[in-house]
C-alpha cells in the first residue's frame, strides 16, 4: 500500500510517476510537535479544508515510507480526517518488521459446513465503535459486518465473524483491523474474519442487513 507524505518544494523530484535516484533527498514537512503526517490517499491531504491550497507531496510503498527515517517517528495517520491513527516508534518498528498488521491464521470453510449467524447477546460495541473508525481510513472497505458465527467445528464456541467487503482480499487490512479492534476482544476469545464481497453462501448470508455495521 502506498502512503502520501508532505515536503517542500524539490527541483530534483520530477513531477508525476517516477523512480527515484539513488542518493534523493526529501525535506519532509512535520506538524507543530513534530510528529510526521501521512496520508492513505490525496483526498485524505485535504480532508477538514485545513490544506486550502496547493502543496508538494510523495507516493511511496508504506514500509518504504517508514524505513527512510533514521530513526521510528511518530506518525499520524490521515490527521485532517475522523478519526485519524497515531503510530508510536515501538509500533513502526514492528510495522518494518511486518510484525504489526499480520493476521494469526488463515482458514478454510469446509463445504457443506452448517453455519449459523446471529446478534451477539453481549453486543461489543466498543469493537463495533473501533471497527468502524478503522474503515473510514481505508477506501478499498465499502461495508463492514458483524455476527455472533457457530458450528464452524464441533469443539469451537460461538465467537464473532468480522466480514469486510473489500474489491480484492488484503491480508494486510485484515491485519490492521486485528491490531484496530485487540483491545476490545476479552482474552481467550477468538474473531474471524472474511471478504464478503464473494458470492458464498457465508459472504451472502453475512451481507444481511442486521449484521451491517458500516
Amino acid at each position: 500500500m502506498d502512503l502520501y507524505v508532505l515536503i517542500y518544494p524539490n527541483a530534483n523530484i520530477p513531477t508525476g510517476k517516477s523512480i527515484s535516484k539513488e542518493g534523493t533527498r526529501l525535506q519532509v514537512r512535520t506538524l507543530k510537535e513534530g510528529k510526521i503526517p501521512l496520508f492513505t490517499s490525496k483526498e485524505k491531504i485535504f480532508d477538514d479544508g485545513v490544506i486550502k491550497g496547493q502543496v508538494n507531496y510523495v507516493a511511496l510503498n508504506g514500509k518504504v515510507m517508514f524505513e527512510m527515517f533514521k530513526n521510528a517517528p511518530m506518525i499520524l495517520l490521515n490527521p485532517y480526517s475522523r478519526p485519524s491513527k497515531e503510530f508510536l516508534p515501538d509500533e513502526i518498528k514492528k510495522l518494518i518488521d511486518g510484525e504489526l498488521f499480520k493476521a494469526d491464521e488463515e482458514r478454510q470453510i469446509k463445504p457443506g459446513t452448517s453455519i449459523q449467524l446471529g446478534i451477539p447477546a453481549n453486543y461489543p460495541n466498543d469493537l463495533v465503535a473501533s471497527l468502524k473508525k478503522y474503515c473510514d481510513t481505508r477506501e478499498e472497505i465499502k461495508g463492514g459486518y458483524l455476527a455472533l458465527v457457530s458450528g464452524l467445528s464441533s469443539d469451537e464456541p460461538p465467537h464473532i465473524l468480522i466480514g469486510l467487503e473489500l474489491m480484492e482480499s488484503s491480508n494486510e487490512i485484515f491485519g490492521e483491523v486485528a491490531e484496530a479492534i485487540s483491545g476490545h476482544i476479552p482474552e481467550g476469545e477468538a474473531v474471524d474474519m472474511i471478504n464478503v464481497a464473494g458470492n458464498d453462501a457465508t459472504a451472502q448470508n453475512l451481507r444481511q442487513q442486521q449484521f451491517k455495521v458500516y
